[in-house]
């Protein structure tokens, strides 16, 4: 039987200073030679991050608060649960209101809306003003202090703060029209 041969690793690298600083100067003459795509890449990140923010529209937000008045709820005539729950019931409504047709075609009729740049025919892109409004005017409700939110975004300060203004006259309008 022959015996087997011990295994032999390769001598250890001796760490001398010399070393370690000729170790230093090839890795900078690495990065020297490199130096070009260590400054164009960084470069043509900045420059295509610039190009496509210039393409981006800018988008303003004019938004809108109203108070809804819950309707007190007599807890002796209808269960616990209704009453909890009638404020979250009303603001869900109205914000259904708010949303409805009939009162998105008030509001587009308001007059010198469909003048606004918002509304212009190149800009809708074959849609209608109706639908630009579905679009971009949003709602929420808070139950906790019985307000119906409205926002509404547009490339045009002037023309998101007339949308809005527009939507709430419309509201108002609407709710007078029904107590009549």
């Amino acid at each position: 039987m022959s015996t087997p041969e011990p295994i032999r690793l390769p001598p250890m690298p001796s760490s001398s200073a010399d070393e370690g600083g000729a170790d230093a100067g090839r890795m900078l003459q690495i990065l020297w030679r490199g130096k070009w795509i260590l400054l164009a890449i960084p470069l043509l990140g900045f420059l295509a991050a610039r190009g496509w923010l210039g393409t981006q529209v800018e988008l303003y937000i004019a938004s809108a608060q109203i108070q809804v008045d819950a309707r007190e709820v007599n807890v002796m005539k209808s269960g616990p649960g209704e009453a909890i729950n009638k404020s979250r019931t009303v603001l869900k409504q109205q914000q259904g209101v708010l949303k409805s047709t009939p009162l998105m075609k008030r509001v587009v009729e308001t007059p010198g809306l469909k003048e606004l740049q918002t509304f212009e025919l190149a800009r809708l892109r074959g849609k209608s003003e109706i639908g630009e409004l579905f679009d971009n005017l949003d709602s929420s409700i808070d139950v906790e202090s019985d307000r119906l939110f409205i926002t509404f975004k547009a490339p045009f300060r002037t023309d998101a703060v007339a949308v809005v203004d527009a939507v709430v006259a419309a509201y108002f309008e609407h709710h007078r029209d029904e107590k009549k």
